[in-house]
């Protein structure tokens, strides 16, 4: 049998042009080309270790080798058919090309890389069979390198005790009380030995093969690797991520691994995801693979991961120092001139180099006749002599004939002799270079000329755009506040602020013996932190907690989001102790309702940092003291109307006691499409420090609009209780008379017939409008408070659209007003239906009405049943079955939340006691097939906790499959 060759076509900066053998060159590899260190630098020197550099271009490797009995071998390499972000023809015809060349296919990605063994023969033969661009495997992770004089060592501090992060970020706190992230499991990929570095006192028992440990190689298990009798330069790093992981997340389990190609990631990925892996940390770095736009393999891989379950959290690298260079091409002649004037065509390096590519991404979307091609060269030379030097490692690739616009060598980091400096030139082969910016990233000592920190996080992971990715950067000294020069700055190429989050680096570390700084020790901080949040139940996936993460921070440098620091430092509030308040409360209705937050510039209401700030994922936080009256010793719910404004993509809405639910477990409203603007009644359980939170992951402006609170009341009490209907009763219907409320219009009604008005302080009402002409808002405000509207808004209306929201509204001697604003020519019908009303303090006291907040939990969703429910279909809701509810006996009513999603036709949807008639009256309301669409309902239920729903879309339809009905709880009233 031929014997199998990982070829890369290496040059020996020491000598000429060769072949490297892999699989008998280096135990590992490609990776025995090490990379530069991503994390820290503890001491030592290669001194004339020069190294190898090696260029990805099989062609001309191929063409200037001997003759000789080598051909004959089995050559493993990648198609790239550039699927993923330039498109392409497809793997389809790159796994034909290499049957038909008598190769095997290994693996392929999701990002068109197919990885095959090929007969070294016949590797021309394919590459003119193929239109995809053929390569040496492209190992990944730039491997932890130890080496003096490293940029990074400017973020290394002398002092500082073991876990100073653990303090620090105020993790402790949360440990004393039991958080320790005990039940989650963290995948690590990086570097180990474990026989030379694992301590099992701070990192717990050392892995097992195949059970808590996998590494993968151009599709083989190399997990013995991990335990090879002796370690390698930067076997020590995973083991140094391990400890802080620990240190953070005392309780996690860890699980390891290592990935050579992407195929070989993906791979690991769904072996961390069998294991039940919920966070992955990543303290390394990768060569560019994409424009920097959050494309590319390895950031899709990353979003692969979060959809498998998985949040990842990646250092955000440390080129912010002498690592990366940015400019517009200039020519001179046919070479680039560096820098912003001049002509100077020889770009020098510091020292040892690790290159991470050169990149020109303006021209990624181009077909490849539109690309400019360049060719890159490393020269090695006399210090302050380019011209006298040779050219020691190339990159070729022909963009024009479909390689993507980045040239690249593989894995390895080179050390020039003493007297002697390395220079890149990059040489305009063909096309135009107006409009190009040329990019340039090394891992190792660094660039001399024209670097910069801005735009230098627009890497691979780190450019990502999924929620469930988080980008860690550092805070070096550890206890500063300050954000280390070292550290990788945004935006990313499509303008987007990296990194997410920033956290301590520098702490002492007892794998090292010393301290362990840069990103590669801030990620773990992170990724420990996000264990014990997901330990305490505050994130349900993968999105909420990377959510979670970017707000559990305090603000660093200029308010707000910034290319430094993220959201700010990463840093525990004060630990969740005990549960949402379960005391009886009545209710205490503002005057008029009350508008305590609008983020839209022009007309800001709030703090100063939340106002314009529209990112998607966002959570806002806010006191109950901001309420007018409010005392936040004594409010136990906020009643409010959440308005989502100007959505930017689809996604939901959840109101939430703060610290004291889980994120993404249930949701109050639910956006569509991107620009949709979407009001929603919430009754929301205060948590931890009197604060509530809305957390919104369609992104767009906030509205939040309080109509009263609950207050703990003890014992019986007049004023404040909820009395329910025994039916609900329509008040108002305007297509009885088939006028429509026009544009500046109020319409009115009273109180309903057989409830006394003097005992009645609000009335609970579903307000609908329907047959919508414009766009604009209907407000219900008290009878005769005219100097009230405009003030807040009830429905937020689109051209035909029917919805419909529940409002508590004061009475007043004029009843209730509903006002629409809908434009020029615009009008609407409008629907109100009284399902109960809160009492005044003429009322009978009585211990029976009060509202008991609970942890919001979801108590029913008939997707779990996997298929639609059907048109006329009925179904028994359990207020009970949310874990967190204890029911009193016979509930007046409870709070729900209702949800329509994946509907087909237009419908309703009913609510009402599981022992009691059917109403007249719907509780939601859809127009749309696809759509998405909730409203809260005070509905009562059985004596035992039930109600019963029924979903509908009118005779016709009956038994057509109609929707899917997500039923959530937020309290009930006793």
């Amino acid at each position: 049998m031929a014997r199998r060759l990982a070829l890369v076509a290496t040059i020996v900066l020491a000598g000429p042009s060769s072949i490297v053998d892999t699989a008998t060159a280096g135990a590992h590899g490609p990776d025995a080309q090490h990379g530069h260190d991503h994390g820290h630098d503890h001491g030592d020197d290669h001194g004339d270790d020069h190294g190898e550099l090696a260029s990805l271009d099989l062609r001309s490797t191929i063409e200037r080798a001997p003759a000789g009995p080598w051909r004959h071998e089995t050559v493993t390499l990648e198609l790239v058919t550039g699927e993923l972000v330039t498109g392409g023809h497809g793997t389809a015809e790159a796994r034909a090309a290499v049957t038909d060349a008598g190769g095997t296919v290994i693996a392929e990605t999701p990002s068109g890389v197919v990885l095959a063994e090929v007969p070294l023969r016949s590797v021309l033969d394919l590459e003119a069979a193929t239109s995809a661009t053929l390569r040496s495997p492209l190992v990944l992770d730039v491997r932890p390198q130890r080496l003096a004089g490293s940029g990074a060592t400017s973020g290394l501090v002398t002092s500082g005790s073991v876990a100073d992060h653990v303090a620090i970020t105020g993790a402790d706190a949360w440990h004393e009380v039991g958080f320790t992230g005990a039940g989650v499991r963290v995948g690590v990929i990086d570097f180990f030995n474990v026989p030379a570095f694992w301590d099992t006192d701070r990192m717990g028992p050392e892995p097992i093969p195949g059970v808590t440990a996998r590494c993968l190689e151009f599709g083989a298990d190399c997990s013995s690797q991990f335990f090879a009798p002796a370690p390698e330069i930067g076997d020590d790093h995973g083991p140094a991520v391990v400890e802080i992981i620990r240190d953070m997340a005392p309780d996690a389990q860890i699980y390891v691994g290592r990935a050579a190609t992407e195929s070989d990631y993906y791979a690991l990925v769904d072996w961390f995801a069998e294991q039940g892996v919920r966070i992955v940390n990543r303290s390394l770095g990768s060569r560019y693979d994409g424009p920097g736009d959050g494309r590319g393999a390895l950031t899709a891989l990353a979003d692969y991961a979060v959809g498998r379950g998985l949040t990842w959290v990646n250092s955000g690298g440390n080129s912010g120092l002498d690592r990366y260079y940015r400019q517009p091409v200039r020519l001179v002649g046919e070479y680039v001139a560096f820098g912003p004037s001049g002509t100077n065509t020889w770009l020098p390096f510091n020292g040892c180099i690790a290159p991470g590519g050169v990149r020109w991404a303006n021209d990624w979307d181009l077909p490849p006749a539109q690309r400019t091609d360049y060719d890159v060269f490393i020269h090695r030379a006399p210090i302050g002599n380019p011209e006298a030097g040779q050219i020691v490692a190339s990159s070729t690739f022909r963009q024009t004939d479909g390689a993507p616009p980045l040239e690249l060598f593989t894995n390895g980091t080179a050390c020039p002799p003493s007297g002697s400096k390395f220079y890149l030139r990059v040489q305009l082969i063909s096309g135009s270079p107006a409009g190009d910016v040329l990019e340039i990233l090394d891992y190792a000592d660094g660039i001399a000329e024209h670097t910069q920190a801005p735009f230098s996080a627009a890497t691979p992971v780190v450019d990502s755009r999924n929620p469930g990715v988080v980008a860690v950067g550092a805070v070096d000294p550890p206890a500063s506040g300050v954000v280390g020069s070292y550290s990788s700055q945004g935006p990313t190429n499509d303008g987007r602020i990296k990194p997410d989050v920033a956290a301590p680096s520098g702490s002492a570390s007892f794998t090292f013996g010393g301290t362990f700084s840069g990103t590669s020790a801030s990620a773990p901080v992170v990724a420990g932190g996000a264990a014990v949040l997901l330990g305490a139940g505050l994130a349900a996936d993968s999105r909420s907690l990377g959510d979670l993460v970017r707000h559990t921070v305090i603000d660093r440098g200029p308010a707000g989001r910034d290319n430094v620091s993220g959201t700010g430092e990463f840093r525990f509030p004060a630990p969740p102790i005990g549960a949402v308040t379960g005391e009886p409360s009545r209710y205490v209705p503002l005057a008029t309702p009350t508008r305590v937050l609008d983020t839209r510039p022009t007309s800001p209401i709030g703090p100063a940092p939340l106002i314009g700030d529209r990112w998607p994922g966002r959570i806002v936080d806010l006191p109950v003291d901001r309420i007018p009256g409010a005392d936040p010793d004594q409010v136990t719910a906020v009643v409010a109307n959440v308005t989502v404004v100007s959505a930017e993509r689809p996604g939901f809405t959840q109101a939430f006691p703060t610290r004291r639910a889980t994120l993404s477990g249930f949701s109050n409203s639910n956006i569509d499409t991107a620009t949709q603007t979407r009001p929603n009644f919430m009754v929301v359980p205060v948590g931890a420090d009197g604060t509530f939170s809305i957390y919104s992951t369609s992104g767009g402006d906030l509205l939040i609009d309080v109509l009263g609170t609950f207050e703990s009341s003890d014992g019986p009490v007049a004023a404040g209780r909820l009395v329910e209907l025994p039916a609900a009763q329509r008040v108002l219907d305007t297509r009885s008379t088939g006028v429509p409320v026009a544009t500046g219009q109020q319409i009115g009604f009273g109180v309903p017939g057989g409830v006394n008005p003097a005992h009645v302080a609000a009335l609970v009402v579903n307000v609908t409008a329907t047959e919508t002409r414009g766009i604009g808002f209907v407000q219900a405000f008290p009878g005769g408070r005219t100097d009230e509207i405009g003030r807040t808004s009830t429905l937020n209306l689109t051209d035909g659209a029917t919805s419909a929201n529940t409002v508590i509204v004061p009475v007043t001697s004029g009843g209730v007003g509903l006002h629409a604003e809908l434009g020029p020519g615009g009008s609407a019908h409008l629907i109100a239906d009284v399902t109960g009303y809160i009492t005044s303090a003429a009322a009978p006291s009585s211990e029976r009405g009060r509202f008991v907040p609970v942890r919001p939990g979801r108590a029913f969703d008939s997707r779990e049943l996997g298929a639609l429910l059907t048109s006329g279909a009925t179904a028994d809701v359990r207020a009970g079955d949310v874990a967190s509810f204890e029911l009193s006996a016979s509930p007046t009513a409870v709070v729900w939340n209702l949800t329509a999603t994946g509907t087909s036709i237009p419908g309703f949807l009913s609510g009402w006691p599981a022992d009691g008639p059917e109403p007249p009256t719907s509780a939601l309301n859809w127009t749309l097939a696809g759509t998405t669409v909730a409203n809260a309902g005070i509905i009562a239920p059985s004596a035992d906790g039930v109600m019963r729903i029924r979903v509908d879309a009118g005779p016709l339809a009956a038994g057509s499959p109609l929707t899917h009905t997500i039923v959530d709880v937020f309290g009930y009233f006793t």
